[in-house]
């Protein structure tokens, strides 16, 4: 059981998914969530923070998510991409923990959470 509190990054440029995410990722246990719509703002952010897991689109309004995944690579936050997209169009995403294609139910998120951490007990609402 994490003894922090669960806070998560969120890459979506659609308004509607970014909510459902947000909804799910709190019935899920998570406490705080940063939402944003463009690489640009998520990389500001990362800056100061840390977040315990991020969700990431590929495709945001400003261009693919490619230096955001990097960087969560290097300070070995776990992420899982959420997407609409093929995961044999984007190779460079394909060592990310997680790929769920959009639309995705709540039960495929919460496996997706558990997998991306597995020392974390997850509330299945």
């Amino acid at each position: 059981m994490a003894t922090t509190p669960l806070t998560a990054l969120i890459l979506e440029d659609e308004p509607l998914i970014a909510l459902d995410l947000e909804d799910m990722l709190e019935l899920a246990g998570f406490e705080a969530t940063r939402t944003s719509d463009s690489c640009a703002d998520a990389l500001r952010w990362l800056e100061a923070e840390t977040p315990s897991l991020a969700l990431l689109d590929i495709c945001l309004k400003d261009g693919l998510c490619t230096e955001v995944a990097a960087l969560l690579k290097a300070k070995n936050i776990p992420f899982v991409i959420c997407s609409g997209a093929h995961p044999q169009d984007f190779s460079e995403f394909l060592s990310a923990e997680n790929w769920l294609s959009k639309p995705m139910s709540h039960a495929a998120l919460l496996t997706a959470l558990r997998d991306a951490l597995p020392d974390v007990y997850f509330v299945a609402a």
